[in-house]
């Protein structure tokens, strides 16, 4: 007899379960009888065309793939859309999520050019989604709409690792024109389809995009906007500076003009001045020191 092995990913890893021989790595269950015919030994002589039936495959696949979508398990999407693609090459959805379920993955590591190679497979993925749309069977239409769902829903992703500035490699406006080369890419295809296809779903794909998505999505013209602690950092150091400018500047004026500094015992625009810098110093450190205590507890959360 033959060592009992899995016909869709090849491992000897199976158990006998509820009466289901079940493999444990992909997951496919044989009952006995078919258990027994993949344990004969001896070759079988088999003359003209042999069709693989695999549907029953993608459909548990797919059901698998689409309730780890719903969760959020993007390790699972990943793994069961890969299956569905292994097994309907022609399958536009897993084309699609299996590459989503790694780039989504990347957005928790802080490996930022591993998370640029992620989004780049991603975009070659949508590239092909036009020549996909012209041979598969499947709903094109639920299919397109969800894709789009997911692509629009990137940006308001909670639990993206980032580092705290404004600009380069991991900030959060880098993370953003990710996320807008993924929607770029999308638009792309849509209008690729739309060539050939009068489709009234994909005309209203494409007006929504334009004018700049649903569900909280920005243009991708729209600058990052800046959180409260930089706002106030920020605040602090021109109210600061602006502070200690002005009172140099009373002393420089003191020195050329009087050969003496007149605070307070001066003209009474001195004294006037010099109250406004000592004011400005004061209120300026303090919203200064608020502004990085409120960024400091924001990056241990």
């Amino acid at each position: 007899m033959k060592q009992l092995k899995c016909e869709m990913c090849g491992s000897t890893d199976l158990i006998k379960q509820d009466g289901m021989f079940v493999c444990q790595v992909c997951g496919t269950r044989y009952s006995v009888e078919e258990a027994k015919k993949m344990m004969i030994e001896g070759t079988v002589e088999v003359q003209g065309t042999v069709k693989v039936d695999n549907s029953s495959f993608v459909e548990k696949y797919l059901a698998n793939a689409r309730r780890a979508l719903e969760k959020e398990d993007w390790e699972e999407v990943e793994k069961y859309y890969n299956l569905v693609e292994q097994n309907a090459p022609n399958n536009m959805e897993a084309v699609f999520f299996s590459a989503y379920g790694k780039a989504m993955l990347s957005f928790t590591d802080q490996d930022y050019f591993k998370r640029q190679q992620k989004i780049g497979v991603l975009n070659k993925s949508i590239s092909v989604i036009s020549d996909y749309f012209e041979v598969t069977d499947e709903d094109k239409e639920q299919v397109i709409m969800t894709i789009s769902h997911y692509v629009m829903n990137m940006r308001n992703v909670p639990y993206v690792y980032n580092i705290q500035q404004f600009f380069g490699v991991g900030s959060n406006s880098w993370q953003i024109g990710l996320i807008d080369s993924v929607r770029n890419a999308f638009i792309e295809e849509l209008r690729q389809i739309s060539a050939l296809h009068s489709d009234a779903y994909i005309t209203n794909l494409l007006a929504e995009y334009q004018q700049g998505g649903q569900n909280g999505t920005k243009k991708s013209s729209d600058k990052p906007k800046k959180s409260l602690p930089a706002k106030l950092i920020l605040s602090g150091i021109i109210t600061l500076g602006s502070g200690w400018a002005l009172f140099f500047g009373i002393i420089i004026v003191g020195l050329l003009a009087y050969d003496r500094v007149y605070f307070f015992d001066g003209y009474p625009i001195t004294a006037f001045l010099t109250v406004l810098s000592i004011l400005a110093i004061v209120v300026g450190t303090v919203i200064l020191v608020i502004g990085s205590i409120m960024k400091f507890n924001s990056r241990k959360k």
